[in-house]
């Protein structure tokens, strides 16, 4: 969200989205992709959607492992 600032900041004085990449550091095609996915969001409601990723890849990795568990146990018999 910050970078996507800093961007709005740059654009603002008047470069394009190509050279704004060069001085921020990000490509313009992950400048789009950010501000597709983030455009109209608060900072606070971008940590609150980075943090529910983050729970449910970990959610993710536990169901998997369990189901591993089980197929293993599975073929034990």
């Amino acid at each position: 969200m910050r970078l996507l600032q800093r961007f709005d900041e740059v654009l603002a004085q008047g470069l394009t989205v190509e050279l704004a990449d060069g001085e921020i550091g990000i490509s313009a095609p992950t400048y789009h992709n950010w501000r597709q996915r983030y455009d109209g969001m608060s900072i606070d409601d971008a940590k609150k959607l980075k943090e529910l990723l983050a729970r449910n890849a970990k959610l993710t990795r536990l169901v998997a492992d369990s189901e591993l568990e089980k197929i293993d146990a599975q073929g034990d018999r």
